[in-house]
């Protein structure tokens, strides 16, 4: 164990140095928030998202009507789809 203390402590104190003086990111403002959260209409994305929905429309159709006992699909799962489109919709 303390061979491994050792270790740490000689790296920390070789690259301590070099850690302290670096930079990611020089900082700048932020956006506003308006302008943050501002839709902007991109037809491409709108169309993807409208052949997804459309796709799993038909496939959860396709799987309501083949099975009798409606077991296609749960009712969680159509939830999370919902859910997670809409969150794809906000953006």
């Amino acid at each position: 164990m303390a061979v491994i203390a050792m270790f740490i402590t000689r790296v920390l104190i070789a690259y301590g140095g070099w850690i302290a003086t670096t930079e990611a990111h020089e900082l700048t403002a932020l956006p506003s928030t308006d302008a943050a959260w501002q839709w902007q209409f991109e037809p491409w994305v709108v169309i993807l998202l409208l052949l997804s929905l459309g796709l799993y429309v038909a496939g959860w159709l396709h799987l309501l009507h083949r099975t009798e006992n409606q077991h296609g699909v749960q009712r969680r799962e159509l939830i999370a789809f919902t859910a997670g489109w809409l969150a794809l919709l906000s953006h």
